[in-house]
């Protein structure tokens, strides 16, 4: 059997068809998303088309407190060590959003570098 893949950003079009790809594979997979409801009906729908283990847990990226202890879980939930973290979370705002607002510019920041840097 595959170790399993962790997901983040796992709700999003890109994290589910990716999550099907490895599926598909054989791979069980750790699912990480904001949108708790979401992220159970597509771990539930994994395990019923692919026949693998699907471990939904909650994350909000920008909640960088909860990085580490996310990370122990995933680690705890698996008896094989995970085979790679994909990251597919993200925002990209108009540029006119961003431009000279300081908040705005903080968050495309927190969300697309610091978090991915910090999981």
């Amino acid at each position: 059997m595959s170790r399993p893949v962790m997901i983040i950003g796992a709700t999003s079009g890109i994290g589910r068809a990716i999550a099907s790809a490895y599926a598909r594979k054989g791979h069980s997979l750790i699912l990480c998303g904001r949108d708790e409801t979401v992220l159970k009906n597509t771990a539930r729908d994994i395990e019923i088309r692919f026949g693998v283990s699907a471990l939904p847990i909650g994350l909000d990226v920008l909640d960088f407190s909860r990085h580490e202890v996310i990370m122990e879980q995933a680690q705890a939930l698996t008896p094989d060590s995970i085979e790679g973290v994909i990251m597919c979370h993200g925002m990209m705002p108009d540029q006119r959003q961003v431009f000279g607002n300081e908040k705005a510019l903080r968050e495309l920041i927190d969300t697309n570098f610091a978090s991915t840097v910090s999981l």
